[in-house]
């Protein structure tokens, strides 16, 4: 708060100064300084003074510790105006702990700003505010008010104070006495929590004391109450609770606990194992990752189902998870951008195996919570594609023995990411079936036509033919994704309307490849589960199954950027994958991460002109 030096400077530890006198000095309402003042004096109580407010007499500056008020008050003098974000935080929080109605005209004298700028601020603010279902209340010559339900309202005073969560760690020491006495109790109970979860439920609870105290209290519903009765959890919670009942002088209420048990019930990292140490899931939840693993298989034709370690991880995230979003606990990802833009395939995964428990519960999960899910399906794939080797047949024009020592060379020198499925000469390579090969490794030169790469190495391999096949893989895995485009598949629009791009893109696809008639249907029935977009204006749309005897993918480059979904996009990519699935399509997804990636290549992208 930008006026407190001054606000200080006015007042005296001799004689008191009424709000009137303070006001037309600073030129401000007296309800501006009295509000003003209300703020500060929970920052001077932490720092050896605070602010006597006596009916008739006016205000008084009390210094309790003489060494904590000097720092304060030497850094308050050094202190920098506020950026933005800051800003708008200040804001949100004055807005939420208000009583009463506030005009625009004060806030604009609190915060130091132009009525312009908080016009602007305050869109931000909206916009913040309707992800917690609060809206703000704007009537001529009343000001404005905050509508919402007090646990909405207190979920977003959290999570804000999130965001800041090291620097107030810093410098509130009730937040740090909160934390060790949660930290006591979990070790006591032996419940498994991160230290990053405990730091959020401790401001939960700081946030908690200060609303109690201010008279704002969470009462008890039908839901609560039920959980109260069931929650394994509910010892540990009171513990908790008497010990900061007996710290801060504050008295929960049965709807304050029932609050808390949520937070901290959707905070838990469950354990699958029971007191024999054997692992344990419900038959209900094993269920349910089934029917999550099936839907994945289904859309990728990639089968976890029998991935015993996935199948752990995700059972156990599932708990914490569905307490979360049956009640509407907020959860914040810092992970969630990176995530969406580096472990695309995994992401689009959580998405379709997450509208599964969507259904399940009725509630639409947040791209934190998903993000969340998709980092088990991360590490799935890559045990899955470590285990899964490239196929390679050798040519060999030298007899058996030769054929031989190539396979062992290949073993020795690409065992961890080459499998040698078979040797052959060259003049039978025209009857060989190529379904279940990659690459050909040849001694000879090979002049007919094959499906698969060839690369033509020497019988004994020397330095630089390792090298040299080295490189072939890998110019091969990374340019394999282009045989997926066709030069009708790839246009250029100035349109910014969704459904028309996605149409036309479908119409050209039913067109130039072996798909049904209703391609659009199904890419449309793929949308509406959840955004397709990844950031840095990019877009993969997909049908809801692998669908036709063809995998191709398409491409639309708009002339500006368009929203989808929420977010800007200027590359249109549409992914179509055929029925009986496709192996090489995980290098397309490692393509479009590198592509995600890097906003240089997005630029050339998006100014190309030509197939």
């Amino acid at each position: 708060m930008d006026r407190a030096i001054d606000i200080i400077k006015g007042l005296s530890t001799q004689s008191y100064t009424t709000s009137k006198a303070l006001a037309e000095q600073l030129n401000v309402s007296s309800r501006t300084i009295r509000n003003d003042v209300s703020l500060l004096n929970q920052e001077l109580k932490k720092n050896g003074a605070y602010i006597e407010s006596k009916a008739r007499h006016g205000m008084l500056l009390h210094i309790t510790d003489e060494e904590a008020y000097h720092i304060y008050y030497k850094k308050l003098m050094n202190s920098s105006p506020i950026d933005k974000d800051n800003r708008i935080v200040q804001i949100i929080e004055y807005l939420l702990t208000m009583e009463d109605s506030v005009t625009m005209d004060d806030l604009c004298d609190i915060f130091y700003v132009s009525r312009s700028t908080l016009k602007k601020d305050m869109k931000e603010i909206r916009e913040i505010f309707e992800k917690y279902q609060i809206t703000i209340d704007h009537r001529a010559n009343q000001g404005l008010k905050i509508i919402g339900k007090e646990q909405d309202l207190r979920n977003c005073l959290t999570n804000l104070q999130k965001s800041r969560l090291e620097e107030i760690s810093l410098k509130d020491e009730n937040l740090e006495k909160i934390m060790s006495i949660i930290s006591t109790q979990v070790n006591k109970h032996h419940f498994e929590i991160s230290d990053y979860s405990i730091r959020n439920f401790a401001l939960h609870i700081s946030v908690a004391i200060t609303r109690i105290k201010d008279g704002k209290e969470l009462q008890l519903d039908a839901d609560m109450e039920q959980e109260l009765g069931a929650s394994l959890d509910i010892d540990l919670l009171l513990s908790i609770v008497n010990e900061i009942e007996k710290e801060f002088h504050v008295h929960f209420t049965k709807g304050e606990i029932g609050y808390l048990l949520l937070q901290i019930s959707g905070k838990k990292t469950i354990t699958t194992k029971n007191i024999s140490g054997n692992t344990v899931i419900s038959e209900e939840t094993y269920k349910l990752v089934t029917q999550m693993l099936e839907r994945v298989n289904a859309v990728f034709k990639i089968d976890f189902r029998y991935d015993l370690e996935l199948i752990t991880m995700l059972a156990t995230h599932l708990m914490p998870l569905e307490i979360r979003a049956k009640h509407g606990i907020a959860v914040h990802n810092s992970m969630a951008d990176d995530i969406r833009h580096n472990v695309i395939l995994s992401y689009n995964m959580a998405i379709i195996a997450c509208d599964t428990l969507e259904q399940k519960i009725g509630v639409k999960l947040p791209m934190d919570e998903i993000a969340f899910v998709a980092l088990p399906f991360s590490l799935a794939l890559k045990r899955k594609w470590k285990n899964q080797k490239e196929k390679v047949l050798i040519v060999c024009g030298s007899g058996k023995a030769s054929s031989e020592l190539l396979a062992y060379q290949v073993k020795e020198n690409f065992g961890n990411y080459l499998d040698v499925v078979g040797a052959t000469n060259r003049h039978s390579l025209e009857l060989y079936d190529f379904s279940n090969v990659d690459y050909i490794l040849t001694t000879v030169p090979i002049d007919i036509p094959v499906p698969i790469p060839i690369i033509r190495t020497s019988t004994f391999f020397e330095t630089n033919s390792i090298d040299q096949v080295n490189q072939a893989i890998t110019d091969t895995r990374s340019s394999r994704f282009i045989e997926y485009f066709h030069k009708n598949m790839v246009f250029w629009s100035s349109s910014d309307d969704k459904n028309e791009i996605l149409k036309h893109m479908c119409e050209n696809a039913v067109q130039n490849y072996n798909i049904p008639d209703d391609f659009f249907h199904y890419v449309m029935k793929r949308e509406d589960i959840g955004r397709t977009s990844f950031g840095n204006l990019i877009t993969i749309a997909h049908p809801i199954h692998p669908i036709g005897q063809e995998s191709f993918v398409g491409l639309t480059i708009l002339d500006h950027p368009i929203d989808w979904d929420g977010e800007p996009a200027q590359l249109i990519f549409l992914l179509s994958m055929k029925e009986s699935g496709e192996n090489k399509m995980k290098d397309f997804y490692k393509a479009m991460t590198k592509l995600v990636n890097n906003k240089h290549y997005i630029e050339l992208l998006t100014k190309t002109k030509n197939y």
